[in-house]
């Protein structure tokens, strides 16, 4: 398991096959306490990974979409400072399932 820094939230989003997805949208928002942090959209890389830094302490939800695939949401997650008990959390791996149409 990965760790990130205190203040951080980071994700590798892949597919159904475990190949990273790169151009996934990836938004993170501040829920209770944390409403008023939005922070810009941030596209998955090559390697399927977003970074969001220097986030405050609080709850934050993350979204993943992208054209074709099931869109998905995690949280709240709790970002805590790093003065605060076990500040790090894990790198979330995501896992993005193809959108099935159905006539």
């Amino acid at each position: 398991v990965r760790w990130s820094a205190p203040g951080e939230l980071r994700a590798v989003v892949v597919g159904r096959d475990s190949i990273p997805l790169p151009g996934v949208a990836v938004t993170v928002s501040g829920t209770g306490m944390a409403a008023a942090v939005q922070r810009p959209t941030v596209i998955t890389s090559a390697d399927g990974s977003a970074r969001f830094a220097n986030l405050p302490a609080g709850e934050y939800v993350i979204r993943f979409e992208l054209s074709g695939f099931a869109t998905m949401s995690i949280g709240p997650v709790t970002v805590r400072s790093a003065s605060q008990e076990n500040p790090r959390l894990p790198e979330f791996l995501v896992v993005l399932n193809p959108v099935q149409w159905v006539n």
